[in-house]
Protein backbone atom coordinates (compact mmCIF):
# COMPACT_ATOMS: atom_id res chain seq x y z
CA UNK A 1 0.00 0.00 0.00
CA UNK A 2 2.85 2.41 0.84
CA UNK A 3 4.52 1.67 -2.49
CA UNK A 4 1.27 2.37 -4.36
CA UNK A 5 0.83 5.65 -2.48
CA UNK A 6 4.38 6.77 -3.27
CA UNK A 7 3.91 5.94 -6.94
CA UNK A 8 0.62 7.88 -7.06
CA UNK A 9 2.21 10.89 -5.41
CA UNK A 10 5.12 10.85 -7.86
CA UNK A 11 2.71 10.70 -10.78
CA UNK A 12 0.78 13.68 -9.43
CA UNK A 13 4.00 15.65 -8.99
CA UNK A 14 5.17 14.98 -12.53
CA UNK A 15 1.77 15.26 -14.21
CA UNK A 16 1.89 18.44 -16.28
CA UNK A 17 5.47 19.46 -15.51
CA UNK A 18 6.05 23.06 -16.46
CA UNK A 19 9.54 24.26 -17.37
CA UNK A 20 10.23 27.86 -16.34
CA UNK A 21 13.29 29.94 -15.37
CA UNK A 22 15.05 30.06 -11.99
CA UNK A 23 17.52 27.31 -11.00
CA UNK A 24 20.28 25.93 -13.18
CA UNK A 25 19.96 22.96 -15.50
CA UNK A 26 22.84 21.33 -13.62
CA UNK A 27 20.87 21.54 -10.39
CA UNK A 28 17.84 19.98 -12.06
CA UNK A 29 20.06 17.21 -13.39
CA UNK A 30 21.57 16.54 -9.97
CA UNK A 31 18.19 16.44 -8.21
CA UNK A 32 16.55 14.19 -10.77
CA UNK A 33 19.60 12.04 -11.40
CA UNK A 34 20.06 11.32 -7.70
CA UNK A 35 16.45 10.19 -7.32
CA UNK A 36 16.86 6.75 -8.90
CA UNK A 37 19.34 3.91 -9.43
CA UNK A 38 17.97 1.69 -12.15
CA UNK A 39 18.55 -2.05 -11.99
CA UNK A 40 20.96 -3.54 -14.53
CA UNK A 41 18.21 -5.57 -16.18
CA UNK A 42 16.08 -2.46 -16.70
CA UNK A 43 18.94 -0.73 -18.49
CA UNK A 44 18.68 -3.27 -21.31
CA UNK A 45 15.10 -2.39 -22.21
CA UNK A 46 14.93 0.14 -25.05
CA UNK A 47 13.44 3.60 -25.15
CA UNK A 48 10.97 4.23 -27.99
CA UNK A 49 10.70 7.62 -29.69
CA UNK A 50 7.68 8.23 -31.91
CA UNK A 51 8.81 10.80 -34.47
CA UNK A 52 12.61 11.10 -34.35
CA UNK A 53 13.78 12.76 -37.55
CA UNK A 54 13.52 16.38 -36.42
CA UNK A 55 13.20 18.70 -33.45
CA UNK A 56 12.73 17.37 -29.94
CA UNK A 57 12.36 13.74 -30.97
CA UNK A 58 15.66 13.71 -32.86
CA UNK A 59 17.48 15.33 -29.95
CA UNK A 60 16.04 12.83 -27.47
CA UNK A 61 17.14 9.94 -29.68
CA UNK A 62 20.64 11.39 -30.11
CA UNK A 63 21.13 12.06 -26.41
CA UNK A 64 19.89 8.63 -25.37
CA UNK A 65 22.24 7.01 -27.88
CA UNK A 66 25.15 9.10 -26.58
CA UNK A 67 24.37 7.75 -23.09
CA UNK A 68 24.60 4.20 -24.41
CA UNK A 69 20.87 3.48 -24.11
CA UNK A 70 19.04 1.09 -26.41
CA UNK A 71 16.81 3.15 -28.68
CA UNK A 72 14.01 2.31 -31.08
CA UNK A 73 12.48 4.98 -33.28
CA UNK A 74 9.17 4.82 -35.12
CA UNK A 75 9.15 7.16 -38.11
CA UNK A 76 7.42 7.71 -41.43
CA UNK A 77 10.72 7.77 -43.31
CA UNK A 78 13.08 4.99 -42.11
CA UNK A 79 15.73 6.00 -44.64
CA UNK A 80 15.94 9.52 -43.23
CA UNK A 81 16.10 8.20 -39.66
CA UNK A 82 18.93 5.82 -40.59
CA UNK A 83 20.89 8.65 -42.19
CA UNK A 84 20.46 10.80 -39.08
CA UNK A 85 21.06 8.12 -36.43
CA UNK A 86 23.22 5.58 -38.25
CA UNK A 87 23.01 1.96 -37.23
CA UNK A 88 22.89 2.73 -33.52
CA UNK A 89 19.08 2.80 -33.35
CA UNK A 90 16.47 0.22 -34.26
CA UNK A 91 14.41 1.99 -36.93
CA UNK A 92 10.81 0.97 -37.58
CA UNK A 93 8.33 2.38 -40.06
CA UNK A 94 5.08 3.77 -38.69
CA UNK A 95 2.82 6.77 -39.03
CA UNK A 96 0.76 7.99 -36.08
CA UNK A 97 -2.27 8.58 -38.31
CA UNK A 98 -2.16 4.90 -39.38
CA UNK A 99 -3.22 2.91 -36.30
CA UNK A 100 -2.26 -0.45 -37.83
CA UNK A 101 1.28 0.67 -38.67
CA UNK A 102 1.74 1.87 -35.09
CA UNK A 103 0.44 -1.42 -33.67
CA UNK A 104 2.86 -3.31 -35.90
CA UNK A 105 5.81 -1.10 -34.91
CA UNK A 106 5.35 -0.95 -31.13
CA UNK A 107 6.51 -3.73 -28.83
CA UNK A 108 5.68 -3.96 -25.13
CA UNK A 109 9.10 -4.08 -23.47
CA UNK A 110 10.11 -0.40 -23.54
CA UNK A 111 11.23 1.52 -20.51
CA UNK A 112 9.47 4.58 -21.92
CA UNK A 113 7.73 5.83 -25.03
CA UNK A 114 8.24 9.45 -26.08
CA UNK A 115 5.49 10.89 -28.30
CA UNK A 116 7.21 13.80 -30.06
CA UNK A 117 5.11 14.22 -33.21
CA UNK A 118 4.24 17.93 -33.40
CA UNK A 119 5.31 18.00 -29.76
CA UNK A 120 4.39 21.64 -29.06
CA UNK A 121 2.27 22.30 -32.12
CA UNK A 122 4.90 24.85 -33.15
CA UNK A 123 6.09 26.05 -36.52
CA UNK A 124 8.15 22.93 -37.22
CA UNK A 125 5.35 20.44 -36.59
CA UNK A 126 3.28 18.52 -39.10
CA UNK A 127 0.19 19.98 -40.80
CA UNK A 128 1.32 23.61 -40.62
CA UNK A 129 -1.67 25.63 -41.87
CA UNK A 130 -3.33 22.32 -42.72
CA UNK A 131 -7.03 21.60 -42.46
CA UNK A 132 -8.61 21.36 -39.03
CA UNK A 133 -9.33 17.68 -39.66
CA UNK A 134 -5.73 16.91 -40.68
CA UNK A 135 -4.30 18.75 -37.67
CA UNK A 136 -6.56 16.81 -35.29
CA UNK A 137 -5.63 13.56 -36.98
CA UNK A 138 -1.95 14.18 -36.23
CA UNK A 139 -1.91 15.97 -32.88
CA UNK A 140 -4.85 14.24 -31.20
CA UNK A 141 -5.67 10.96 -32.91
CA UNK A 142 -1.98 10.24 -33.36
CA UNK A 143 -1.42 10.17 -29.61
CA UNK A 144 -4.53 8.03 -29.12
CA UNK A 145 -3.24 5.50 -31.65
CA UNK A 146 0.07 5.24 -29.78
CA UNK A 147 -1.61 4.89 -26.36
CA UNK A 148 -3.99 2.22 -27.64
CA UNK A 149 -1.15 0.30 -29.32
CA UNK A 150 0.92 0.47 -26.14
CA UNK A 151 -1.92 -0.89 -24.02
CA UNK A 152 -2.65 -3.73 -26.44
CA UNK A 153 1.02 -4.71 -26.49
CA UNK A 154 1.17 -5.02 -22.70
CA UNK A 155 3.40 -1.96 -22.27
CA UNK A 156 4.37 -1.45 -18.62
CA UNK A 157 6.66 1.56 -18.91
CA UNK A 158 5.91 5.28 -19.02
CA UNK A 159 4.56 7.40 -21.86
CA UNK A 160 6.13 10.85 -21.98
CA UNK A 161 4.26 13.59 -23.81
CA UNK A 162 5.99 16.92 -24.52
CA UNK A 163 3.43 19.71 -24.71
CA UNK A 164 3.20 23.48 -24.38
CA UNK A 165 2.89 25.74 -21.34
CA UNK A 166 -0.67 26.92 -20.80
CA UNK A 167 -2.22 24.41 -23.18
CA UNK A 168 -5.43 24.60 -21.14
CA UNK A 169 -5.38 28.37 -20.63
CA UNK A 170 -6.20 31.25 -22.97
CA UNK A 171 -3.42 33.59 -24.07
CA UNK A 172 -2.36 35.62 -27.10
CA UNK A 173 0.34 33.10 -28.08
CA UNK A 174 -2.06 30.16 -27.79
CA UNK A 175 -4.52 32.09 -29.98
CA UNK A 176 -1.80 32.61 -32.59
CA UNK A 177 -0.91 28.91 -32.53
CA UNK A 178 -4.59 28.09 -32.84
CA UNK A 179 -4.73 30.24 -35.97
CA UNK A 180 -1.68 28.55 -37.46
CA UNK A 181 -3.02 25.11 -36.55
CA UNK A 182 -6.79 25.29 -36.37
CA UNK A 183 -8.20 23.52 -33.32
CA UNK A 184 -4.76 22.92 -31.81
CA UNK A 185 -5.65 23.93 -28.24
CA UNK A 186 -8.61 21.55 -28.11
CA UNK A 187 -6.40 18.76 -29.43
CA UNK A 188 -3.70 19.40 -26.82
CA UNK A 189 -6.21 19.46 -23.96
CA UNK A 190 -8.13 16.37 -25.07
CA UNK A 191 -5.05 14.25 -25.74
CA UNK A 192 -3.74 15.02 -22.26
CA UNK A 193 -7.09 13.95 -20.81
CA UNK A 194 -6.99 10.71 -22.82
CA UNK A 195 -3.47 9.91 -21.63
CA UNK A 196 -4.40 10.61 -18.00
CA UNK A 197 -7.38 8.25 -18.26
CA UNK A 198 -5.46 5.52 -20.09
CA UNK A 199 -4.37 3.58 -17.02
CA UNK A 200 -0.73 3.84 -18.15
CA UNK A 201 2.05 5.58 -16.28
CA UNK A 202 2.71 8.93 -17.93
CA UNK A 203 4.51 12.24 -17.75
CA UNK A 204 3.30 15.41 -19.48
CA UNK A 205 6.05 18.01 -19.88
CA UNK A 206 4.83 21.48 -20.84
CA UNK A 207 7.55 23.77 -22.17
CA UNK A 208 7.52 27.46 -23.15
CA UNK A 209 8.75 28.82 -26.48
CA UNK A 210 11.73 26.83 -27.75
CA UNK A 211 14.92 28.24 -29.25
CA UNK A 212 17.86 26.68 -31.08
CA UNK A 213 20.37 28.11 -28.59
CA UNK A 214 22.78 25.63 -26.97
CA UNK A 215 21.44 23.91 -23.87
CA UNK A 216 22.75 24.99 -20.47
CA UNK A 217 22.56 28.75 -21.05
CA UNK A 218 19.14 29.25 -19.44
CA UNK A 219 18.13 28.68 -15.83
CA UNK A 220 14.98 26.60 -15.42
CA UNK A 221 12.43 25.71 -12.79
CA UNK A 222 10.06 22.75 -12.85
CA UNK A 223 6.65 23.59 -11.38
CA UNK A 224 3.04 22.51 -11.55
CA UNK A 225 1.28 23.46 -14.78
CA UNK A 226 -0.35 26.72 -13.69
CA UNK A 227 1.06 29.34 -16.10
CA UNK A 228 -0.09 30.81 -19.39
CA UNK A 229 2.05 30.72 -22.52
CA UNK A 230 3.64 34.14 -23.14
CA UNK A 231 6.35 35.52 -25.40
CA UNK A 232 8.66 35.99 -22.41
CA UNK A 233 10.14 32.74 -21.05
CA UNK A 234 12.13 30.72 -23.59
CA UNK A 235 14.36 27.67 -23.31
CA UNK A 236 16.65 25.75 -25.61
CA UNK A 237 15.15 22.77 -27.40
CA UNK A 238 18.07 20.87 -25.89
CA UNK A 239 16.65 21.53 -22.41
CA UNK A 240 13.18 20.61 -23.64
CA UNK A 241 14.39 17.16 -24.67
CA UNK A 242 16.57 16.76 -21.57
CA UNK A 243 13.65 17.19 -19.16
CA UNK A 244 11.30 14.46 -20.49
CA UNK A 245 14.31 12.12 -20.62
CA UNK A 246 14.99 12.69 -16.92
CA UNK A 247 11.31 12.51 -16.04
CA UNK A 248 10.95 9.17 -17.81
CA UNK A 249 14.11 7.78 -16.22
CA UNK A 250 12.97 8.72 -12.71
CA UNK A 251 10.21 6.18 -12.40
CA UNK A 252 10.58 3.67 -15.22
CA UNK A 253 10.58 0.23 -13.68
CA UNK A 254 9.56 1.55 -10.26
Amino acid sequence: MKRATRKRNRRQWLDGLHIFSVISVNQVSQVLGAAVRLRRSEMKAPFCIIGATRGTGLLIAQQLLERGSNVEVVVRDPGKASRLLGNRADVRQGDVIDARSIRDAIAGDYRAIFFTVAATGGMDGRALFGSKTKIREVTYQGLLNVVDAARSSGFKGRITLPSVVGADRSSLIISILNTIKSGLQRNLIERELYLRASGLDYTIVRAPILTIAPAGQTNVRITRAVNRLTAGPKISRGVDCFTPMRAASLFCGS
